[in-house]
């Protein structure tokens, strides 16, 4: 399986989370676009808070299982069988 990390510089008068939730579907797109043999199923966000508006955009991407892990937010495909 294939890791990686995607970093992205951010305007700085935006707070982080809004700066994520604004991306995270362009990070999604990326990574399935090539058709790996499994598509993303975890994506981990460090230095972001956990806001309605970030949540809402890794459920949009099909990533529903978020939890608080070690200082950074993970979100987990709920559908990764």
């Amino acid at each position: 399986m294939e890791h990686g990390v995607t970093l992205f510089q951010g305007d700085p008068n935006q707070p982080r989370a809004a700066i994520v939730a604004g991306i995270v579907e362009t990070i999604s797109e990326h990574h399935n676009e090539w058709e790996h043999p499994v598509a993303m199923t975890v994506l981990e966000i460090y230095g972001a808070d956990r806001t309605p508006e970030l949540l809402q955009a890794v459920a949009r991407i099909g990533l529903s299982e978020i939890t608080w892990q070690d200082e950074h937010l993970e979100c987990v495909a709920s559908h990764t069988d």
